[in-house]
């Protein structure tokens, strides 16, 4: 947790971890504040510890992608470009990353009308 002290605002304010983190993750990537907390609350509804394995990764998909049919070939692609240490699975902060650099402008290619597939919640 961060706190604020007196001289960044008027009473000590208590920002939670995951807040911090999330802001964190968007300044160093460069990406939007907005966009990282929604993946977080998809994300850390959909996957235990933070993590996802790629056996839980085509249902994790399924939850941003639900119009989207995603043959095993893209899949394997795709967990291919995500995994990169070849861990086995893949952190929130990488799957942000790799998701809003790699599929939705992708996506976004493919349907004009959607720029962006980011659900609202769990």
């Amino acid at each position: 947790r961060r706190v604020l002290d007196k001289y960044s605002a008027p009473e000590q304010i208590i920002i939670p971890d995951r807040e911090v983190l999330n802001r964190d993750l968007a300044k160093k990537s460069n990406l939007s504040v907005l966009d990282v907390d929604r993946i977080w609350t998809v994300f850390s509804a959909a996957t235990s510890g933070g993590r996802v394995s790629r056996a839980a990764f085509p249902s994790l998909l399924q939850r941003f992608l639900p119009s989207v049919e995603i043959g095993p070939s893209q899949l394997s692609m795709w967990w291919r470009d995500l995994d990169q240490d070849r861990s086995g699975d893949a952190s929130f902060e990488e799957f942000t990353v790799w998701y809003l650099t790699s599929v939705l402008p992708k996506m976004a290619g493919q349907h004009r009308g959607n720029r962006r597939s980011l659900p609202s919640g769990p």
